[in-house]
């Protein structure tokens, strides 16, 4: 049952990259917009440091499931851990490197860096759609 729902888990962090993918794309001005408003709030740095932590701890939980399980628990642990850090620094920390980055990345760097997001989730895909008849039963 758990490893069931970390495969889904990251499979929705795959499905959340395609999107960024599809917005860097699509809307650079907008994904821009977006990165600009990271940290700016309480509500907005803790709800973008849940769902990091949880995507996080999706990659560790499916690790032994995965073909790189050695890399998704490293990497999970780093998603994880650096998103327990950043609610603990001063969220005005973050929402100026935040801001810093959106001030010099232009639309068009922004539209170059989609594809990586899009390998990221395919990656993502990749790596989790291994035998799923050990995780379904």
């Amino acid at each position: 049952m758990i490893s069931q729902l970390a495969i889904y888990g990251v499979l929705l962090f795959a499905a959340w990259m395609a999107l960024v993918g599809g917005i860097m794309m699509l809307a650079p001005d907008g994904a821009l917009a977006i990165l600009r408003k990271a940290g700016s709030t309480a509500i907005i740095n803790i709800a973008e440091q849940s769902l990091r932590f949880t995507f996080g701890i999706a990659l560790i939980g499916a690790a032994h499931l995965s073909r790189f399980p050695e890399a998704f628990t490293w990497i999970g642990v780093f998603i994880a851990a650096t998103s327990v850090l950043i609610l603990l620094i001063p969220r005005r920390w973050h929402y100026a490197y935040a801001v810093w980055w959106a001030d010099r990345l232009r639309p068009g760097m922004v539209r170059l860096l989609a594809p990586v997001s899009f390998a990221i989730a395919l990656v993502l895909v990749y790596a989790v759609m291994t035998d799923l008849s050990a995780v379904t039963g």
